[in-house]
Parts: C-alpha cells; structure tokens; sequence
C-alpha cells in the first residue's frame, strides 16, 4: 500500500508559496455553475498503466459543493489512501488537502494537511519540516492525486471547445530526495467529438512541461462534463510506465453509505 500514498505523504514536508497571481480564476475560461454538481455522487475508476497492467481502484466522492474525498486501494491490500480536497471556486484550485491513512479495521491516520491562508497568499502544512516552492502557474492540478480536481473543473468551462492552460504541481523525485514542485504548464486542447466506452466525449490532447512532455489523450463526458478516461505517457508514481484513469460506473452515496462502502473494501479485500 505504500506505494499508493507516498506521493501524498511527501506533502507533509512542505510550505508552498503561491504568487500574486493566485487571486482569481480568468472568467473567460472558467465560471462556476453550483448546479453542475451533484453532491453524494461517487465516481469509481479503475487507474493502471496503459496496458491495463497493475490495477488499483479509486473511488471519487462529491462530499459537498466545494469537497472531495478520494479512495484509493489495490485488492488483497490491508491499508488504504483517502486524500479529502477543498475546492477553491475563486482559484479554481485546491485550497485544502488532507492526507490520510486508512487502516483493515476501519481506523483513520492524518499524514498531512497543505492549507492554502488567504491573508499570506501561501499555503502551509500541518506535518514535518518545511520548504519554499514557488507556484506561478494558475490554476494548478496534482497529476498525482488522478487530475481529480481538474475533473472537477472541467463543467465549469466556459467554452469547452477552448483551449486552455493549467499548471501542475506535484512530488518530484531527484538525487536529492523528495520535493513538492511547481512543475510547469500543460496545455489541454480539444481535438474532436469521440465515443469512448460506449460514452459520447470530447477528446482532448494535453501535454507541455508540467507533463514533461509525455503527455496524451483526456476524454471527457460531452453533457455530464465529468472524466471517462485517460491515457497519459507519463507515469505518476513509482513502478508505473504510464498513466490510465477509465470510468467503471457512476452512483449516489449519502455519507454514511460512502463510510460504510470504505469500510467494506478493506474488509472485503484484506
């Protein structure tokens, strides 16, 4: 399981400086609608290379308007990653970001909390030692966390057709050990009307240097806006080759139904 959260883990060892331009979102790409989100639905996702080789499952939660919680485990696994996201609807980005460690038995552990303070303009974490990494691309996304918060952003698009540019900012890993980094741009642009798994999609390709130039092929839910699928060249984490998000099935939850249903895959599994 470790490999499944040791990109959130690495989280607790940073301070994350955002620039002045972290104020708002452009209005011209993005305008938040509250009717396109529908609090207690649960994406479920299957995520592994391309090939479809080492599989894990990621459960997607709305938990609110402005919240995600994500489930990742692998079957046979005894511990589980829930990383909870507050969306900021004025950034289009995370605000929050709490990383936790699901036990068998039911118990959770908090790893690190990266909390982005309006009256500094910087974010802050709750765990660790401390480092300075300068944001400059906005609004940004964690590659790392399954691009789930730009899925989230992506019915909030003014034009759809569009191209448009957003920032990554992710674990890095050198000789020097571990980093959180602002890695660079990527552009996403629309490319043509596509069905994918029996689902009509836009078809996106996205890539630049915050993908390190291996980037590929996003489809996205043409009327729910939501992602079906992608396959990306660049791996995420450890002992990957690439990257592959694809939708399985889409359901309602209320909460205590999405605690029981965590619950249950651990025990299921373990």
């Amino acid at each position: 399981m470790s490999r499944l959260s040791v990109a959130r883990s690495c989280i607790a060892a940073l301070l994350l400086t955002a620039g002045a331009a972290a104020t708002t979102a452009d209005e011209a790409v993005f305008r938040y609608d509250p009717e396109k989100i529908e609090v207690g639905t649960v994406y479920h996702y299957v995520k592994s290379n391309i090939d479809g080789s080492r599989p894990s499952r990621i459960a997607l939660y709305v938990a609110a308007a402005d919240r995600l919680e994500s489930f990742k485990w692998h079957d046979g696994a005894s511990q589980a990653a829930l990383v909870k996201a507050q969306m900021d609807w004025q950034l289009f980005s995370v605000r929050l970001f709490e990383s936790w460690r699901v036990q068998e038995d039911g118990k959770q552990h908090l790893i690190a909390t990266l909390t982005y303070r309006d009256d500094e303009g910087d974010y802050t974490v709750s765990i660790g030692p401390q480092a300075r990494v300068q944001i400059d691309n906005w609004p940004w996304h964690s590659y790392d966390f399954d691009f789930a918060s730009l899925n989230f952003c992506m019915r909030h698009l003014v034009d759809p057709e569009a191209a448009f540019t957003f920032g990554v900012a992710d674990v890095v890993r050198s000789a020097d050990g571990i980093a959180f980094a602002d890695k660079g741009p990527v552009t996403m642009t629309f490319e043509r009307e596509e069905a994918r798994h029996d689902v009509a999609c836009r078809r996106y390709r996205v890539d630049g240097e915050g993908l390190e130039d291996r980037g590929g092929v996003i489809w996205v839910d043409r009327d729910a806006q939501h992602i079906v699928d992608y396959e990306i060249d660049l791996p995420d984490e450890p002992g990957f080759e690439s990257g592959k998000l694809r939708l399985e099935t889409v359901g309602r939850m209320s909460r205590e139904e999405w605690q029981t249903f965590m619950n249950e895959q651990l025990a299921r599994d373990g």
